[in-house]
């Protein structure tokens, strides 16, 4: 059993030795790429960004330090050989990988024009306003001169003081009016009044005599017709009685109707009344307003 412990122990020892042997040669590797990582220094002085980056590969560093803390196990092989093999070690070989350097140049080239145009085209537009700023001088005094010679020129105060000053027009005074116009205008003012009243006055009693004669006329009209009438020889008939006509007088004096209102019980009678009518027409024309119907009793002789 003690021979068998002893092999193992140097089995174990033997492992170890080679696990470090492999630990010391991936630390050798990654030192390298760190030199070389570290090699394009001039690209870093393009920016402080790219040092960080320089910075960053130093994760080997972190190695060395966990390969440190795994020399202790050499006395109790039992660990040291399960923390050797881990394949921690191998994934430690990805950060050494040249991705980031090949990122350097890519972001090198579009940072560098950046700061650099703006300072470029800042310096053109001060010419550009500098050359504009003469021209505008140049058309400020255009503007006075055409102010000037709308205005005269300022004499000098010496020759305003000699010069005299434009006396104000004296306003015209009113002309005089006659004296005593008032009793004049309240005389043409009366007469006019009583002109005008007297006209009135006249105006309505013409009317009032065109009205007078107008009714007069039409209050008349009925004994003229009666007494065209009358006139006219009555009728000779052997009976007796009295017949009554009605008749209507026309705008123009004809007779536009005549009828036996009431007979006298003889035809013969009603015939010769009703002739005698129309034998009255035509009337005078009747007046404005006048009566036009009537009706008259006839007897016979």
């Amino acid at each position: 059993m003690i021979r068998r412990s002893w092999k193992i122990a140097a089995l174990f020892l033997g492992c170890s030795v080679a696990a470090h042997a492999a630990i010391l040669s991936l630390a050798g590797k990654d030192e390298a790429p760190q030199v070389e990582g570290g090699a394009p220094a001039t690209v870093a002085e393009l920016g402080n960004s790219f040092a960080d980056m320089a910075a960053g590969v130093m994760t080997p560093d972190a190695v060395e330090t966990v390969q440190e803390v795994a020399e202790p196990p050499a006395q109790q092989p039992d660990t040291a050989q399960e923390t050797p093999p881990e394949p921690v070690e191998m994934a430690r070989a990805e950060p050494v990988e040249a991705v980031p350097a090949e990122t350097q140049p890519s972001v090198v080239v579009p940072v560098s024009p950046v700061p650099t145009t703006p300072l470029q085209a800042q310096e053109p537009p001060s010419e550009v306003t500098a050359a504009l700023t003469p021209e505008v001088q140049q058309a400020l005094p255009e503007e006075p001169a055409t102010q000037v010679s709308r205005r005269p020129a300022l004499r000098p105060k010496s020759i305003e003081a000699q010069a005299p000053k434009p006396q104000p027009k004296p306003a015209p005074k009113p002309k005089p009016q006659p004296k005593g116009n008032a009793k004049a205008n309240a005389v043409s003012g009366t007469t006019d009044g009583q002109a005008g009243a007297k006209a009135r006055a006249a105006a309505d009693r013409q009317a009032a005599a065109a009205a007078k004669a107008a009714n007069a006329a039409a209050s008349n009209y009925p004994g003229q017709v009666m007494a065209r009438i009358a006139r006219l020889p009555r009728p000779r008939t052997s009976s007796r009685g009295s017949a009554t006509i009605a008749f209507t007088i026309a705008g123009n004096g004809g007779l536009s109707g005549a009828q036996v209102a009431a007979s006298s019980g003889s035809a013969q009678l009603d015939q010769a009344a009703l002739e005698l009518v129309r034998r009255a027409s035509p009337f005078p024309p009747p007046p404005k307003g006048a009566q036009r119907s009537f009706s008259i009793r006839i007897k016979g002789r």
